[in-house]
């Protein structure tokens, strides 16, 4: 589970949701997971545009590099896919009135990153 606090963790996930590009491409990972070239072939782009929103869908936490293969030639293809990690928003109050709540989901994300 990623939990973001509004305002400072927010801008990554609302630029890459706010792309219609970004959102077939998360529709086609969920659907099965798939390299970039791949994706690019199915969506009918370049592989630098598609580069562009796959890098922001992944820093944002929404995708993730599930392997990596080996081309012929050697290069490494990551092969991306949707990530089922959940996105908790928890909007902070001018005073400390959530800091509590917030820290308490932290500690629950940390002892189930641990198992």
């Amino acid at each position: 589970m990623q939990v973001l606090s509004l305002p400072e963790d927010v801008p990554l996930l609302a630029r890459a949701l706010s792309r219609p590009l970004s959102m077939q491409i998360l529709k086609h990972l969920r659907e099965k997971q798939m390299s970039a070239s791949e994706l690019a072939a199915e969506l009918d782009l370049r592989l630098n545009t598609l580069k562009y929103n796959l890098d922001a869908l992944e820093e944002a936490g929404l995708i993730t590099v599930r392997k990596v293969k080996w081309s012929c030639k050697g290069r490494k293809i990551k092969v991306y896919a949707f990530s089922e990690q959940p996105i908790l928003l928890l909007p902070r109050a001018k005073t400390n009135e959530y800091s509590s709540t917030f820290h308490s989901l932290e500690e629950i994300r940390g002892e189930l990153c641990q198992r």
